[in-house]
């Protein structure tokens, strides 16, 4: 057997990736992000047509037929052959906030790691740029009721 502690590797537990896939599933990266976001009780968009830009729809919180508070940001790169997703998404009512990849982290290459923060830098500094905002909003239309 292998000693990962020779190589400097410290706290490797090979077991850990016994049956586990590079990929959380087989589907286009769009449709499996869709699908994410329905798992965690938001109704997300019928489509993912324009990459690196707020989508927005229904999040549990919202208690209007028509509510919005929901959003998302989803990003895709190639890699070789490799297509691979970046979605952050959140409630604006909650500030909860998740993020997701098809591919698992640990399973990337270095480049891969690089791009993928990357993107979820840049969608993470768009979320706080439109917090920031709704939040000036607020207390200009506070001032105004005062």
């Amino acid at each position: 057997m292998v000693n990962f502690v020779d190589f400097g590797i410290k706290d490797f537990n090979p077991e850990q990736y016994i049956g586990r896939k590079a990929y959380v599933t087989d589907k286009n990266p769009r449709f499996a992000a869709l699908d994410y976001i329905a798992a965690h009780d938001y109704t997300p968009p019928k489509g993912i047509t324009h990459l690196g830009e707020f989508m927005r729809f229904k999040s549990p919180s919202d208690n209007r037929p028509n509510g919005t508070s929901g959003w998302a940001i989803y990003y895709e790169f190639s890699s070789g052959d490799e297509l691979i997703g970046v979605l952050t998404f959140g409630d604006w009512k909650t500030d909860e906030i998740h993020k997701w990849s098809n591919k698992r982290y640990d399973y990337m290459t270095a480049t891969q790691k690089a791009t993928y923060n990357e993107r979820l830098e840049h969608a993470m500094a768009m979320v706080e740029e439109e917090t920031k905002k709704r939040r000036e909003k607020a207390a200009i239309e506070a001032k105004e009721i005062w």
